[in-house]
């Protein structure tokens, strides 16, 4: 999870088709739970409201993890989970919380796109994992364990 930029969270919209809303602020705060910085995602807001299931999709994003997939022809390790889980309600979050995340993007902080993105991440949900899949892709993960 750390080497992805960003994670993508499926909600259930109303109607019953899915909804896929593109995540850069989740932080995994123990062994089956997470927060997310609830910000601009206002239709997943209220898919979540109104239905708290989720699966969230991580790949890794690092260039040189690919790269050495191509060359070897198999990855070192699963490119990516999925998580299953619930999320719960809009809280606002904790010194703690944005720390972390400050720190996290600390090196962009300086630059404009900063304060478009991260400006206010006043509030949080809470997400609780019951699952956690690997990603695996034919011949490439065949090897891998778990």
């Amino acid at each position: 999870m750390a080497s992805s930029l960003h994670c993508s969270i499926a909600s259930i919209n109303d109607d019953g088709t899915p909804h896929v809303t593109p995540i850069g602020s989740l932080l995994v705060t123990g062994p089956s739970t997470g927060v997310y910085f609830d910000v601009f995602a206002s239709r997943l807001s209220r898919n979540v409201d109104r239905d708290p299931n989720v699966t969230i999709l991580a790949v890794n994003s690092s260039s040189w993890f690919w790269l050495k997939m191509f060359v070897r022809g198999r990855f070192i390790e699963y490119p990516g989970v999925r998580l299953i889980g619930t999320i719960g309600p809009r809280r606002e979050s904790t010194q703690r919380e944005r720390e972390r995340f400050e720190a996290r993007v600390r090196l962009l902080r300086r630059l404009r796109g900063y304060d478009a993105l991260w400006n206010d991440v006043g509030h949080v949900r809470d997400i609780e994992f019951t699952a956690l899949n690997y990603v695996r892709i034919g011949r490439a993960t065949r090897h891998l364990a778990g």
